[in-house]
């Protein structure tokens, strides 16, 4: 029997409960800083690649501009729905249910990339949203900046949010940084347990990778807030597709 991935645990129902430090207000700001770094114009069809629960579409929205949201989890993209009625796909990084050329821009926030043991796999992941981009069409790629999970990685972590109880320990193996995660009922039983995985890539070789599926590298950050790469914990990419 195949395994079941972790991030079909990772972002299930309770994962907006406890992220909920990760809210509107960071989402606007975010938003505000890509749409005019990037740039987003009016009339560009949006995807939000590993859109979760629709933050940062709301962001788009408020602003002005309409976007796509594709995520995998059906509990977060549920969730989406309930918040505000949009277009919504389910679908798979690796196999995006678009036609070739499809939108202008594709924005993916938040580390949605870098989670399949398969290097090969991340790199489908490039080449499909290359595909799915008109010629200039722009991408956002925010990533964990693999230096600034190097020198401050915690390996544990708990925390109180609502009725639940969440522990994690992480640690570094080989060119992964790894979370185990356990959720409970304050003061009662596991309600879930899972780790996540995600691949260290340095920016020189995520560039690489950006450039290999056509991807022009067009501006480099450190955080989405405008910091150096170096400067934040971040390493958030700015790419054009060639024509």
């Amino acid at each position: 029997m195949k395994e079941r991935p972790w991030y079909d645990d990772a972002f299930g129902a309770l994962y907006s409960v406890l992220y909920a430090h990760r809210d509107a207000d960071s989402a606007r700001s975010e938003v505000e800083f890509v749409v005019r770094e990037l740039p987003i114009h009016k009339q560009d069809v949006v995807l939000d690649l590993g859109c979760g629960t629709g933050r940062h579409l709301d962001a788009l929205k408020l602003g002005g501009w309409s976007g796509i949201g594709l995520d995998r989890s059906k509990d977060l993209l549920a969730q989406s729905k309930e918040r505000n009625t949009r277009f919504l796909i389910r679908g798979d990084l690796r196999s995006l249910p678009l036609k070739d050329k499809a939108v202008d821009v594709v924005l993916s926030f938040f580390t949605s990339f870098g989670y399949f043991e398969d290097e090969v796999e991340d790199a489908q992941v490039l080449s499909e949203v290359a595909r799915i981009l008109k010629p200039n069409g722009r991408y956002l790629l925010d990533y964990l900046s693999a230096d600034d999970v190097r020198l401050h990685l915690k390996p544990h972590t708990f925390k109180t949010v609502g009725d639940y109880e969440m522990e994690e320990r992480r640690r570094i193996e080989g060119s992964r940084v790894r979370k185990q995660v356990t959720i409970r009922r304050i003061g009662g039983q596991v309600l879930h347990e899972y780790e996540e995985s995600v691949r260290l890539i340095e920016p020189e070789a995520l560039q690489v990778m950006l450039r290999s599926a056509g991807l022009m590298i067009r501006k480099v950050f450190g955080s989405l807030d405008g910091r150096a790469l170096g400067d934040g914990s971040r390493c958030v990419l700015m790419a054009e597709k060639s024509s």
